[in-house]
């Protein structure tokens, strides 16, 4: 899945990166940067190195893994360099037969455990890869006031055209990234959405158990994000962090209800009452407009403008 990225201003060494959905790319042609409405023939505005494609994980199964085992989840390995718990990889067998998983564990230096059971049967010699190409943008560029995000709207500034090659196809994607002086980000706890809704954390489907819900908080967060640009507003131009809170908790109680429900252990209208719920709360929050100003010419604030949940 593809996210706008924040680029941190001023921070050497970052990067922009997109995971090839077709497999483990072979060659990279080229990377590029434009302004976000702008075509590919336009001056590129930022400078950026050459793609590389992510060294590890590139390795074998090394015994029998999938459909057929006690626990299809686990997966033996050559070696772990490279994984990272919460990321996508994808396994392919010698016969064609490939499934993405998503890494919830490393057991040992010989071993990952995938979050939920693989359909499929692997062992030796089939490939465990990052699909993953990476790009480091122009220390220089980074530094400059002057590329610094400035639409005032969910938009972001910049669009990176990756050309790239996969069993001999070349392929093209964009992904898109902004420049600003802070990361948007919620500060939610597993505790206190529990506070908006007592028994939420017992209530938690099993594949949430193990890390109270966080990974569903973050994932309401994201929702509330795209929520917010139908009234063209992203999450940094809301001065108010505690209406960013308060959304993310109702959504988070509406996105556990969802996934009870998908799992078979929930029922349709406590997701329906929830997700009335999220949506009350979400247009009172919304006529409130904040009046505290976050624009600065070269302080530590954001630059966009703070305007509250509306466009005034």
């Amino acid at each position: 899945m593809r996210t706008v990225q924040d680029i941190l201003f001023g921070v050497d060494g970052q990067t922009v990166h997109y995971d090839a959905p077709e497999g483990r790319p072979s060659e990279v042609t080229s990377v590029q940067v434009f302004a976000y409405h702008d075509s590919d023939n336009a001056p590129q505005p930022a400078a950026i190195g050459a793609g590389t494609v992510e060294t590890d994980p590139d390795t074998e199964v090394n015994d029998a893994a999938g459909e057929g085992q006690t626990d299809r989840r686990i997966i033996p390995v050559l070696s772990t360099d490279g994984f990272e718990v919460g990321r996508s990889y994808l396994i392919t067998a010698t016969d064609g037969t490939r499934e993405w998983f998503e890494c919830a564990a490393l057991v040992t230096d010989t071993t990952v455990t995938a979050k939920h059971p693989l359909h499929n049967a692997y062992n030796s010699p089939d490939l465990v890869q990052s699909t993953r190409i990476v790009a480091t943008l122009d220390s220089a560029w980074l530094a400059d006031e002057a590329n610094l995000d400035d639409t005032a709207g969910p938009n972001p500034s910049y669009r990176v055209r990756w050309v790239y090659v996969v069993d001999g196809k070349t392929c093209i994607a964009d992904t898109y990234f902004a420049l600003v002086r802070y990361r948007g980000q919620h500060g939610v706890r597993p505790q206190d959405v529990e506070l908006t809704h007592p028994g939420w954390l017992d209530r938690l489907p099993t594949d949430h158990f193990r890390d109270q819900g966080r990974r569903l908080i973050d994932e309401a967060y994201r929702s509330v994000k795209i929520d917010l640009h139908a009234v063209w507003t992203d999450d940094a131009m809301v001065a108010n962090t505690e209406i960013i809170d308060e959304l993310v908790r109702y959504k988070c109680i509406e996105a556990g209800e969802l996934a009870r429900l998908l799992s078979g252990g929930g029922a349709l209208e406590a997701y329906q009452a929830a997700q009335t719920a999220y949506r009350a709360r979400f247009d009172a929050l919304a006529k409130i407009t904040s009046k505290i100003p976050t624009r600065t010419t070269g302080g530590g604030a954001h630059v966009r403008p703070a305007v509250g949940l509306t466009r005034r």
